[in-house]
């Protein structure tokens, strides 16, 4: 399995002053599980959809990805975050920081109800986050509660969230969904498989085997969606989704896996972008590296889009940096390096380094271009690429010998820099605080980064809280990155959606919610 480095991004919104909207539900909790025959269930339209292998199903303990994507549909959060990855209204309307950003003050809709007829208030929001808090590591969610110290209830409608450092990014970490503190204070979440939400909508059945779900009549928004029941097949073991698709068991299937010419032509697909991003790591002491030619000269002699094609199913999108393309933070006005071996092949001998035909590379004075490249073993095709990046780089005079060592080993190896270069891959959550480990006091900066500019601007991004000035920081952050090239960036990961061609409609799959505007379709 490919060792992924956990990192949690940033995305710049500080006081936000969010739509006030409104949750009417009347559905008691007696009418949460309804019966099978129910008329209005079998003539209103639905879609079928898919849980694989489920560890368990609440949303704050399981870590299984369907898991947390049909959650999406039933439970709501303080803050959503949109497809360009920035936050919009939720469950919370104000955000106000005190001075120094290390307490917030936070106003939640006033009218909001969970699916059993109780109404949220400060209590559950309150709940919810001590419980995550509890949970720690055990929840996918930790990282959005671990810089809280305290939450303390100003009024029903108002709590105060207090930190152990400044934060003016705290919004969009508060995306997690938000439990009933009425009826979950009690129940195990590892056991209790009901859920009682604020979303779009409620759980109307579940058994081992499948779980019901029906649109309110008053979701806050007053949007009224064309889909209104939701049927859940739960597998119990690993069934491709897209074989399910093709069986007619399922009506939407999220793969990475190649399809073939067949699933491409025979249904409705939405590629989306996901957080895995995978790139080239230099280390600093070497001396033939600290030269920024050599690591300009590798990006643009590694021809990436064909690494995405041959080596990881066409299923990527190339990038330089470690920015999600469709971020509202990517600077773009920065050009992106594209494959050009002869600029590669021209900025190495307008620097020095020429070849030496005896050393079958090029060295410049006493040094060598020639360097070992560390890959983990356990990624999947890792040889195949590491050696196309080896021929690759052979073309412009890079001499590399390919070092494959299992994870823990590698993992070894990266912490005692002892590798020249190394393909490395982190999950790189919506909000890129991946920046901040390139600040030279970061205990994260593995890459022995150092530039006093991007430590400024770094300083400033921490204590800036408008928008405007945030993007401005970041801009130029990013500007330093593709000048210097601590990292060189390969692809991020993409995902495709592909849904049956009775749904008419499009869906708008995201890194957080796979089944954005399913509610918006209409099926056949």
């Amino acid at each position: 399995m490919t060792n992924k480095i956990k990192q949690i991004s940033i995305l710049g919104i500080i006081i936000v002053i969010l739509t006030v909207s409104v949750f009417v539900f009347k559905n008691k909790e007696s009418d949460i599980i309804e019966e099978e025959n129910n008329e209005e269930l079998i003539k209103e339209e639905s879609v079928s959809l898919l849980i694989i292998e489920p560890d368990f199903l609440n949303p704050l303990v399981s870590k299984n990805k369907y898991v947390q994507e049909v959650s999406n549909l039933v439970f709501d959060s303080l803050v959503k975050i949109n497809s360009n990855l920035k936050p919009e209204p939720a469950l919370a309307k104000l955000f106000i920081p005190n001075e120094d950003l290390t307490s917030w003050n936070i106003t939640l809709r006033d009218d909001v109800f969970f699916h059993d007829d109780t109404k949220l208030t400060a209590d559950d929001v309150i709940f919810t986050i001590n419980k995550i808090k509890e949970l720690g590591d055990k929840s996918l969610f930790s990282y959005s509660v671990e810089n809280i110290e305290s939450v303390d209830k100003v009024s029903d409608y108002q709590i105060k969230i207090n930190l152990n450092k400044s934060d003016n990014f705290l919004t969009n970490k508060l995306n997690f969904p938000v439990l009933s503190k009425n009826y979950y204070q009690d129940k195990s979440l590892q056991k209790d498989n009901k859920y009682i939400g604020t979303g779009y909508y409620r759980q109307v059945k579940i058994t081992d085997e499948e779980m019901k779900l029906s649109a309110f009549d008053k979701y806050y928004s007053n949007a009224k969606g064309n889909i209104k029941n939701i049927d859940i097949k739960i597998a119990a073991k690993n069934r491709p989704g897209f074989e399910l698709l093709k069986l007619g068991e399922i009506d939407i299937a999220d793969t990475n896996t190649e399809v073939g010419a067949y699933g491409r032509s025979a249904y409705n697909n939405e590629k989306y972008i996901t957080g895995v991003f995978e790139g080239i790591i230099f280390n600093s002491e070497n001396e033939a590296l600290k030269d920024t030619s050599v690591r300009l000269a590798t990006l643009l002699g590694i021809n990436r889009d064909i690494i995405i094609e041959n080596y990881i199913g066409g299923y990527g999108v190339s990038v330089d940096l470690p920015m999600n393309p469709n971020s509202y933070l990517v600077n773009k006005s920065l050009q992106k390096n594209s494959f050009n071996p002869e600029r590669a092949q021209d900025i190495l001998t307008n620097n020095g380094w020429n070849m030496n035909d005896k050393l079958g590379c090029r060295a410049k004075g006493l040094l060598k271009a020639q360097f070992n490249l560390l890959v983990n073993s356990d990624s999947k095709n890792a040889k195949q690429k590491a050696d196309f990046i080896k021929n690759n780089l052979k073309n412009i005079g890079i001499d590399i010998k390919v070092v494959l060592k299992e994870a823990p080993e590698y993992n070894v190896a990266i912490a005692k820099k002892d590798y020249d270069l190394a393909i490395a891959d982190w999950a790189i959550s919506e909000y890129p605080e991946f920046l901040y480990d390139f600040y030279s006091a970061s205990k994260n900066n593995i890459f022995g980064f150092k530039n006093e500019d991007y430590d400024y601007y770094v300083y400033m991004l921490k204590t800036e809280f408008l928008e405007g000035k945030t993007k401005e920081y970041i801009d130029k952050m990013q500007d330093i990155l593709i000048k210097e090239l601590p990292i060189i960036g390969l692809y991020f990961e993409t995902s495709t959606v592909y849904y049956s061609q009775a749904i008419e409609g499009k869906l708008n799959p995201t890194i957080n919610n796979i089944y954005a505007d399913l509610k918006d379709v209409i099926k056949k």
